[in-house]
């Protein structure tokens, strides 16, 4: 402005949220999995579990569980996210985390609000 360059400005009328954080990218993920996006409910159900997980896990209403993803026997997920080629180990637990693009999670694992992301992963 004081150089005289022109501003611009929109008004967004629909749902915006910045995913920047961990929080905030879960607090999106419930939001289309609880139905607050109506425009995107339906794709959200259908796609909320892409690898089924063998009948011994226990996977919460709140948890994504993307393509390509392995799970262990006898795991469990509480509001977590898994990205496409995230592996879990057997007997994990895993409560409001999300596991990033082909990381692992070694078995016996017990997690609260951690983000895994593969080795390597620039900090």
């Amino acid at each position: 402005l004081a150089m005289g360059m022109p501003l611009f400005g929109y008004v967004h009328e629909g749902y915006w949220l910045d995913i920047g954080t961990l929080e905030s990218y879960q607090s999106a993920t419930l939001d289309l999995l609880e139905g607050r996006l109506a425009r995107f409910a339906e794709a959200a159900s259908a796609g909320r579990i892409a690898s089924p997980p063998p009948p011994s896990t226990a996977v919460d209403g709140r948890s994504v569980i993307g393509p390509g993803c392995a799970i262990g026997e006898g795991s469990a997920l509480e509001s977590s996210i898994l990205l496409p080629g995230a592996r879990v180990g057997a007997g994990c637990r895993l409560a409001d985390c999300i596991v990033g693009p082909g990381a692992g999670v070694a078995d016996g694992a017990l997690l609260r609000g951690q983000v895994v992301v593969p080795p390597g992963t620039p900090a």
